[in-house]
């Protein structure tokens, strides 16, 4: 994502955020890889999971939409629509403006 983010010409504080979010996702990702290594093949090859293995997927995620949620708040709008459509909507949902469910109105 990071490279995606090169183009939008950044200040030095966005820039600054940006890093940070992504030194700790990255630091995060190692410790959890360390712990789930082959956790992935061990998925595809069973999808029948640990306990320890479906908290270590979970914790990779919720690292990644930690990440995801700072970029998101750190760019301006601007920014943000010059991403590719795809990235856009990641951003957007992990700051909470994205599509999700739709919730039944009350009767």
């Amino acid at each position: 994502m990071l490279n995606k983010l090169d183009a939008l010409e950044l200040s030095a504080d966005q820039k600054s955020k940006v890093e940070a979010a992504a030194k700790e996702l990255n630091s995060t990702m190692m410790t959890l890889r360390k712990k789930g290594k082959d956790l992935e093949a061990t998925v595809m090859a069973s999808l029948n999971l640990s306990d320890d293995q479906q908290a270590l997927l979970k914790k990779a995620a919720e690292a990644q939409t930690k990440f995801q949620k700072v970029v998101a708040e750190t760019l301006t709008a601007e920014q943000l629509t010059a991403l590719p459509q795809q990235l856009q909507q990641q951003l957007k949902r992990a700051k909470g403006e994205g599509k999700g469910p739709k919730k039944k109105k009350a009767a």
